[in-house]
């Protein structure tokens, strides 16, 4: 066609159409432009310096970093001869340069191989590999006793903690690569291996099995002449905690078996009846409980997987499995938590998760729960206060929080001044407790609270009709009140209508309702202040029940004294005791 005629009428007009449009001859194609596509880094391996027994020093350059940013470089190294599959490897840096990477836990006398490595998009590239042999490790001067000595276990089973053994030079820097020989000297029992080798750090370790013999065990630890003795106690039966409940007690040990004993009318003791037991028997199901709880009328264990487990009476879903149904043998709590600490209380159990977070499940009358509502949940529900407490402690219709810097909150019920608020009035979620003190222990049995200060102090609130709060009196108290008689204590447990508190000395000193004897001071008398418990032992831990009370002493035996109905003392009697009897659990 013959566009001449167009151009005259319509000047340039044309041209740009044509651009857009028309077809001319002398166009050229566009140019076409082939992307760059980056390859892995270009990195060499310098040669290794500062050998020693332990340590070496390694690097390399990066001469290259094929058309992309370098993200990583670094050393790998291995016994085998292709470090690329490294026993160890550093990181440092990015960018392409020379750098240099400290390595560390060697052996002596052994030969390494070593390359310098980087990476970017397109992959990671590996310098050649150089090959180094550490120096002899230094003679053995010292032997150290580091860590696992004066345990406690239980005999004919796995102490709880490694032992271990250090290893220095004349200097004091540690020796590695030495064997150390492990022997049982007194009591009997084994080890795991009867040779380890130090690491790095100069520690060698091994696992101690206790012979069978109750009392003193000793294990030598030799490297050549060198010698350390590492020495453990050995009982039959090790209870590493009690826990009084309403009218049961539970206690569990180093190895994990829980065992209870007393009331067990709606299946609180967990040996898959409702059989009373006037003395210990063991919990079945088979789990190993790092942790207990007992609480009226149940009882929960929390396992070293952080799993927890309930049983007993279910009322109001107490043992959190979604249901109402009594349980003769442990339940797992629903919802799928990781536990580190549980209360039981009342009609409802509360405990704190791993993630910092508090929930409660079970009666909610007086929102004792903490969820802002008044209303029964039969599985785990969060308390909804947006505070991390680091203790939670269930009393009957209330429960109270402490967080890590030692403040206190209550929730629930506040009719007796339960709460520590200043007022009675009920609260859903949780309240602040009046005082500005700095608490690091909470309890809570029934209706009133106490808390062990930083400096040793007791305070008490709330309900009082037994002289329970150690004031002086037997009147309601809204805010914290010291408890009197000026003892300075490292633990407080609190029951339905008295209290007891442990001194760093390893006495008791209790004070409320006498009763039954629950004090221990060998009377039935009311105390309003308190008292000594008698019988000279030095316990380490207190628990409170209902009406009992319950002690560990330092030679790991369990004494119970007050209400023995039920068989709550485990003493194989329902007889009460006015002062502690022992519980036929060591024997």
């Amino acid at each position: 066609m013959n566009r001449s005629w167009l151009k005259t009428l319509f000047g340039g007009a044309v041209a740009a159409l044509c651009v857009a449009g028309c077809s001319d001859s002398s166009t050229q194609p566009p140019e076409t432009i082939t992307p760059t596509v980056p390859t892995p880094p270009t990195v060499t391996t310098n040669s290794v310096s500062g050998i020693t027994s332990t340590t070496a020093t390694a690097g390399g350059q990066v001469t290259a970093d094929g058309g992309a940013s370098v993200t990583a470089r670094g050393v790998v190294w291995s016994a085998s001869p292709n470090p690329t599959v490294a026993n160890d490897h550093t990181t440092d840096g990015t960018g392409t340069g020379s750098f240099v990477s400290s390595i560390t836990d060697l052996l002596p006398e052994e030969t390494y191989h070593v390359r310098a490595y980087a990476t970017n998009s397109a992959g990671t590239a590996y310098g050649q590999a150089i090959s180094f042999t550490t120096e002899p490790a230094p003679p053995p001067a010292a032997v150290e006793a580091l860590f696992g000595n004066d345990q406690e276990g239980q005999t004919g089973h796995d102490l709880p903690d490694l032992v271990g053994l250090r290893v220095t030079d004349a200097d004091g820097n540690p020796v590695a690569g030495v064997v150390v020989a492990w022997a049982p000297t007194g009591g009997g029992g084994s080890v795991a291996a009867a040779e380890s080798t130090t690491n790095s750090a100069g520690v060698a370790t091994s696992r101690w099995t206790l012979g069978p013999d109750q009392g003193e065990h000793q294990l030598m630890a030799a490297v050549d002449s060198l010698k350390a003795t590492f020495r453990a106690t050995g009982f039959p039966t090790v209870p590493v905690l009690v826990h009084a409940g309403g009218e049961h007690t539970c206690a569990h040990t180093f190895t994990g078996e829980a065992y209870c004993w007393g009331y067990n009318h709606v299946g609180q003791i967990g040996d898959g009846t409702t059989t009373d037991r006037l003395t210990p028997v063991r919990v079945q199901g088979g789990h190993s409980f790092t942790g207990l709880s007992a609480g009226v009328i149940h009882t929960c264990g929390r396992t070293a997987g952080l799993q927890l487990f309930c049983w007993g009476g279910n009322p109001w879903g107490r043992l959190g499995d979604g249901t109402q149904t009594n349980r003769s043998l442990p339940v797992f709590v629903a919802g799928g938590h990781s536990f580190v600490q549980v209360s039981s209380g009342g009609g409802h159990t509360c405990g704190r998760t791993s993630d910092g977070e508090t929930f409660c499940w079970g009666r909610n009358l007086r929102g004792q729960l903490g969820d802002g509502t008044t209303t029964d949940h039969w599985v785990p529900v969060r308390v909804t206060s947006g505070i991390t407490f680091a203790q939670v402690s269930a009393g009957d219709f209330h429960t109270c929080g402490l967080t890590s810097a030692g403040e206190a909150y209550c929730w629930g019920s506040n009719a007796d001044g339960n709460l520590g608020d200043g007022s009675t009035e009920t609260r859903v979620t949780p309240v602040p407790v009046d005082g500005g003190h700095r608490f690091v222990q909470l309890t809570s049995r029934w209706r009133h609270h106490c808390g062990l200060t930083t400096g040793g102090e007791a305070y008490c609130w709330g309900w009082n009709t037994g002289g329970q709060l150690g004031d002086g009196t037997d009147t309601d108290r809204p805010t914290p009140v010291p408890v009197a008689g000026g003892h300075s204590f490292v633990q407080l447990s609190t029951g339905s209508l008295h209290s007891c508190g442990l001194t760093a000395a390893g006495q008791i000193y209790c004070w409320g309702r006498n009763s039954y004897g629950e004090l221990g001071d060998g009377t039935t008398e009311r105390r309003l202040t308190p008292v000594l418990v008698q019988g000279g032992h030095h316990f380490t831990l207190v628990s409170v029940g209902n009406r009992h009370t319950c002690g560990r002493t330092a030679e790991m035996h369990v004494y119970c004294w007050g209400q023995g109905k039920y068989g709550a003392l485990g003493v194989g009697a329902t007889d009460d005791a006015l002062i502690p009897v022992r519980v036929q659990l060591n024997d």
